[in-house]
This record gives C-alpha cells, structure tokens and sequence, in this order.
C-alpha cells in the first residue's frame, strides 16, 4: 500500500481516505481490518503543525511526502521510537517512509516554519548549524540519535489522557520543547563544512549506516563502507560526519551502547551479561564506554531505570 501526501493534501487525510477511516478532531482511528491504534495532528498556525503517530498495520506500506515546484520555508523533524533518532530536512528534499506490518510506530512529527524559529530563537542565535538549519537555504538532511532528555518529552506527548479542551495549548507547549531539547543537542556537534544533499547521497549514506547498526560486535573496515557508499572514502566520511554528526567509528559505538542502554533497563539483564553480550571481554572497558556515551555508569543507569519502573 502507497500513501503519497504532498503539502496540500496531508497523510492524515490521505490515511483516512486510503484505509476508509473517520477522519475526526485531527484524529485517524487505524480500522480493526488494517490493524491498530491512531495518528493524531495537529494544525497550531502556519508556523507549527505537528502528528503523532502510534500504531500497528497488518500490511507493509509506504508513506510519501513530495513538496511543490516551489518549497515552502518549513522544516520537518520526524522523531521515532523504533530507531531512537530524529531527523531533520530542509527545504526541497522529498521523503519516502517505509511502514513494515506488524512493528508499532510510535513517532512524532512536525512541520515549523523556519523564520518563525529564527525569530523565537532571537539575537542569541550563534551554533552554525542552527544558522544553516534556520536559514533553510539548501536541500539538507540531518540526523540525532534521540537523548534521555528528548525521550522524556516524547513520552508526555504520547499520553492519551490529555483533556480535549486542552489539546491545542498542551501540544504546542510540548512541540516547542522537543524542538528546543534537539537543537541544544545539535549545538554540541563539532563545526563541519556542510553541503546540499540529494537523495542518492542520503541513500548512499544511510547504506554505511545500517551497516554500522547491524554490525554486532565488529566494527566493518572503512574499505567495506566506502565500496557499499559507492563514493571516495573522503566523502564517505565528509558526509556521514555532516548527517549524523559523528564519525563512523563513534557512530558504531554510540549505537551499541543505546542497545547496552536498552538491555540494562528493557530485558534487565546485568551489567557483566551485557558487557559480555556486546562483545566486550573487559568490563572496564565496557564501562568507560557506556559513560562516555550515555552520561553515567552502566549500574547507576540500571538502578535509576529499575527504580522508575
């Protein structure tokens, strides 16, 4: 199944007349025949729209997002679950998710007019790559792997109990603190020269990364990533680096120890189990690693995640 959504006729209503669904306050209730749970939006103003998705599909599908000729000056961050990262696109660069069945989607996305962000962002506006994100100028393509901090606002903006009356107030408080938790992460990437992307570099790029994610414990050679960019190993790296703000090696790393993360505090095993299940034979090691990237000590995390469960 193929959802295209341009900007004149958005996924929620695409959705809703695609699988038949009542389209209701922003709301698409997936039917019981395509499988479960909802999409939520919700349109603020011209500056700020925002949907959140959760749910499950019994078929595999793709959803498109294709701008006008001529593209507006807004953004789009997606936030999502399933893959701990946000991505961010500028102007001009049109996207294709795929929605394989029976996985829950569990995602946020938006759409902000980049002025409006530059205005509320004011005189302090001074991380080059806020300069570039705002001033929305190229086709570009970022993205972050999602912290604790933004987790947690994730969280809150999936809640259901949220009052209708309120829904309009509490939603864009909260889009604007997601916003304004990502680009406090972004402004602690090291300065790179950055350049337009079109989507067979992205391809090309997000290539090395899966390598990187389903790589287990051995970190594949450089030559191996460069053959499968299909691209010299200085734009191999120049690229990866611009996207993901990191180098490969630091990217494999940082993956792993979200995965330490997740089996410390989802399959709570021990802090030695995933040491030793991560391919780490030094615990030591081990947990200079998962401070260095996770901000504290692997038992200090298991014992705070246990104790807010």
């Amino acid at each position: 199944m193929k959802i295209d959504a341009s900007k004149r006729t958005g996924i929620l209503e695409s959705f809703a007349r695609q699988l038949g669904a009542a389209y209701d306050n922003g709301k698409v209730v997936i039917p019981s025949k395509y499988g479960q749970g909802f999409l939520q939006g919700f349109f603020f103003d011209e500056q700020i729209r925002l949907m959140i998705r959760n749910y499950e599909v019994n078929e595999d599908f793709v959803i498109k997002r294709t701008f006008e000729k001529h593209p507006s000056n807004l953004l789009f961050f997606q936030f999502q679950y399933i893959t701990s990262s946000v991505q961010i696109t500028t102007q001009g660069i049109n996207a294709e998710m795929f929605v394989p069945r029976k996985i829950r989607q569990q995602s946020i996305t938006m759409l902000v007019d980049a002025g409006y962000l530059k205005m509320r962002m004011g005189a302090q506006l001074s991380s080059p790559i806020l300069k570039t994100i705002l001033e929305n100028k190229q086709p570009l393509f970022f993205e972050q792997l999602i912290s604790p901090a933004l987790q947690q606002i994730m969280q809150e903006m999936m809640r259901e109990d949220i009052p209708l009356m309120f829904h309009q107030y509490y939603f864009r408080v909260k889009a604007e603190e997601l916003i304004g938790a990502l680009f406090m992460e972004l402004v602690k990437r090291e300065e790179v020269p950055v350049y337009s992307l079109n989507m067979a570099d992205i391809k090309a790029i997000y290539k090395v990364k899966d390598a990187l994610v389903t790589a287990g414990d051995t970190f594949p050679s450089i030559p191996v990533l460069v053959k499968m960019a299909n691209m010299s190993e200085s734009k191999m790296k120049r690229l990866f680096k611009q996207v993901f703000g990191t180098n490969v090696f630091n990217y494999y790393q940082s993956i792993r120890m979200q995965e330490a993360a997740r089996l410390l505090s989802e399959e709570k095993l021990s802090v030695s189990e995933v040491g030793y299940k991560l391919g780490f034979s030094n615990m030591s090691h081990f947990t200079r690693a998962f401070e260095e990237y996770i901000g504290m000590k692997p038992k200090k995390y298991s014992m705070l995640r246990r104790g807010a469960s």
